[in-house]
């Protein structure tokens, strides 16, 4: 009786253990927030959205290095939020800002995922290019495409202390068997890196659709009202890995959700233009990563 116990016990002690990790995870700011809720309020200022900003020098200080990059920037430089804003517009400064606000945590090496540095990171705004060029050519709202794609893995952050201490397991199931990794994940942690990722949201209070587009990257069939939003998710992220981009221990361990493209009316030729624009526009990021 004992013996079939045990997993289950382990399991139970296992998820309390990455419950209290995302608990004591550094909170996001506030005005990551507040930028999120801003920027599709129909009447919305660049001043609005630079006095949200403008109150952590750091921030700011990071932003015009950014802006100012051969990358970003034009003839003339930036000198200061609002220009920064009137320069580049709403939209992409929402952006450039969302993704330097994550970069310390994504940049990092994950040993257990076997990720090296900022290979996350690299991937992840991938994954945030591909979701927005989904969202715009289907008419989604793509701000907030972009920051679900961005933020889609940051449950391998919290959940990487446990692949690392589980590694011998999750690597004998791996060989042993096709299953997906997420699965894996689930038999031998208790709970998968897309539920960290979406206990983490929950914890900076991100809105519902965000919180399901992380919850269900892997699955979106899952994500009910939400699921347009978390096939976009999906699909870039499954483009992002075929490009070899942030792969580890679970690089093609994933299925592609059956009829994905035609679920979004999408054919062929513009998963394939998709593609090609995502890994050209990322070139651009090279700034932030």
């Amino acid at each position: 009786m004992s013996a079939s116990i045990q997993p289950e016990a382990r399991q139970r002690a296992m998820i309390a253990r990455v419950q209290a990790a995302v608990k004591k995870h550094q909170p996001m700011p506030a005005m990551y927030r507040e930028l999120v809720e801003s920027i599709n309020a129909p009447d919305v200022s660049f001043k609005q959205l630079s006095d949200i900003v403008r109150y952590d020098p750091g921030m700011t200080m990071n932003i015009l290095k950014v802006v100012n990059s051969a990358a970003f920037s034009g003839a003339a430089r930036i000198d200061s939020l609002q220009q920064a804003f009137v320069r580049l517009g709403m939209q992409r400064l929402f952006k450039i800002i969302m993704a330097q606000g994550v970069s310390v945590e994504l940049a990092g090496r994950l040993k257990g995922y076997d990720v090296e540095p900022k290979m996350l990171l690299k991937h992840s705004i991938g994954v945030a290019l591909a979701a927005e060029g989904l969202a715009q050519k289907l008419s989604y709202p793509h701000d907030l495409l972009f920051t679900a794609g961005l933020l889609h893995d940051m449950g391998k952050v919290v959940l990487d202390p446990f692949v690392q201490e589980m590694r011998p397991e999750l690597d004998a199931r791996l060989a042993g068997s096709d299953t997906e990794y997420d699965q894996i994940e689930r038999d031998v942690i208790g709970v998968d890196h897309a539920q960290a990722g979406a206990w983490l949201m929950e914890q900076w209070s991100f809105p519902e659709e965000l919180v399901s587009c992380v919850a269900d990257h892997h699955h979106p069939g899952a994500a009910g009202t939400y699921k347009d939003a978390a096939l976009m998710v999906h699909l870039a992220d499954t483009l992002i890995y075929s490009a070899g981009i942030g792969d580890g221990i679970d690089g093609f361990r994933y299925r592609v959700a059956e009829g994905v493209a035609g679920s979004l009316g999408l054919r062929a030729r513009d998963i394939e233009y998709l593609a090609s624009t995502t890994l050209e526009r990322l070139n651009e990021w090279d700034a932030l990563i």
